[in-house]
């Protein structure tokens, strides 16, 4: 058995991989007893000595605990793979790639792998990974990481401007179909952080290309949020679920990648 974590701001993601058969768990991080819900959970799968544990992280506290977690249900942390910007097989085309958001990496990795099959991948593709905060990256038509854009996620947006005035209040996006213009203030709101999630996505499909042909690069959109984001998107797209999780069981399945097992 593999199983792959993303340990990122908002969540913890699990996939475990056996034979032909996957299990996904979502441990929230709002929830006080997330990590050791998933430090438990992860502990249970490794009393299977085949398996291996493969984490990616950009939430280092999250991670220290989740490990903390691991060992007190009755796992071995110190086998568990931490998967880094050197296990990246390609490119990374960044003036720190060190500092590079693993899963900005490992999104690019699915993406590219997913997109390779098709006629257009030549041209490039988007990576949008819309979680706490969203990016929007470029990886060329070789695969290599050419950087991108962050900006602040759905969540983030509305209670910055929650908390940043008196008047407006945080929202939820349960019902993201409100039309424009809005008439009331919570759609307002709500259509005003869509759209300029939506826009800056559809605009960098077109700016991010390198050859002369008039129609958007492809968008690959993965995240939490991607299917609330999706219908304001105008460019083609394809949803990818748990993009993170898919570009490290990808790596840990190519047989030439030496640190991962």
């Amino acid at each position: 058995m593999k199983t792959v974590v993303d340990v990122g701001n908002s969540a913890i993601k699990c996939v475990a991989v056996e034979t032909r058969q996957s299990t996904r768990c979502t441990f929230p991080l709002d929830n006080p007893n997330a990590i050791e819900a998933a430090g438990e959970h992860l502990s249970s799968l490794m009393k299977d000595h085949e398996s291996s544990v493969h984490v990616a992280s950009v939430n280092r506290s999250a991670s220290r605990e989740l490990m903390q977690f691991i060992d007190r249900y009755g796992g071995d942390a110190s086998i568990v793979n931490q998967v880094t910007f050197a296990d990246f097989p390609r490119l990374i085309r960044t003036n720190s790639p060190e500092q590079t958001g693993v899963d900005r990496l490992m999104g690019a990795h699915a993406a590219y792998e997913a997109s390779s099959k098709q006629a257009n991948h030549q041209r490039g593709i988007v990576v949008v990974d819309a979680g706490s905060a969203v990016t929007i990256d470029l990886v060329d038509a070789k695969g290599a990481f050419c950087g991108g854009v962050i900006l602040p996620g759905i969540e983030l947006q509305s209670r910055s401007l929650a908390e940043g005035t008196e008047a407006l209040p945080t929202i939820s996006f349960d019902d993201p179909s409100v039309s424009v213009p809005a008439i009331d203030t919570v759609p307002a709101i709500t259509a005003g952080i869509l759209t300029s999630i939506a826009a800056a996505v559809d605009r960098l499909a077109w700016q991010y290309r390198v050859d002369t042909i008039e129609v958007p690069l492809p968008i690959i959109l993965g995240g939490g949020d991607a299917k609330r984001l999706a219908s304001w998107i105008e460019s083609p797209l394809t949803i990818i679920e748990d993009l993170v999780c898919q570009g490290i069981l990808s790596l840990v399945s190519e047989s030439s990648l030496s640190r991962l097992p």
